[in-house]
């Protein structure tokens, strides 16, 4: 399942208005079409959502973009999810919107940024927005081509997300030059987040 910006907004564009869309439409569509192929060449069928669904028991892979689709009344239902099994890749802000309901780019104003209460299955305690470039660390990370040190993402202003205070037992994938973390995997149960 990939919970997208595109679908999310043409759910919730009719009744919360134009002004509501922070991406243009032909960018929305782009992100839409990377990410599914991108699964699709992994092996996943991909099925498109707006908004989080009430199971998510029927599939091996949750990929979540969409910030607005996400509220703190759905991180018991990751969290199981994850424990027995399910994988979930958690994309760029997402993470703010599990800790406080927000429908605006500043979840932070809320302490948003406190990621405390999805800690334990989510695996790293503050969000930070941040810049410069993003480097793995480890080689062929999960089974990819990438080797340490290659760039995976550049940002020149400090709009760009990171995650501090990794739990133990997560694994580093890729660093901002400034040390904060870009990318890793955390083990929860039977599951993990990317």
């Amino acid at each position: 399942m990939y919970i997208n910006w595109k679908d999310n907004w043409l759910i919730h564009y009719p009744e919360d208005g134009y002004y509501w869309n922070w991406f243009r439409e032909s960018t929305m569509d782009e992100w839409r079409s990377s990410v599914s192929q991108t699964l699709e060449q992994w092996g996943f069928e991909v099925t498109f959502s707006g908004d989080m669904p009430e199971n998510l028991s029927d599939y091996d892979l949750v990929v979540i973009e969409a910030y607005y689709a996400i509220e703190p009344k759905h991180a018991p239902l990751i969290k199981e999810y994850i424990s027995h099994g399910g994988g979930v890749v958690i994309l760029a802000g997402v993470p703010c919107y599990f800790s406080v309901y927000c429908r605006d780019w500043w979840p932070y104003r809320c302490g948003g940024t406190n990621l405390m209460s999805i800690q334990d299955w989510f695996g790293g305690r503050f969000y930070v927005n941040t810049g410069g470039v993003a480097r793995v660390v480890v080689n062929n990370p999960l089974g990819t081509s990438l080797q340490a040190n290659d760039v995976v993402y550049t940002r020149d202003d400090s709009g760009a997300k990171s995650i501090v205070e990794l739990n133990s037992n997560a694994q580093v994938i890729a660093r901002w030059d400034s040390g904060e973390v870009y990318a890793f995997i955390h083990e929860y149960g039977e599951g993990s987040v990317f």
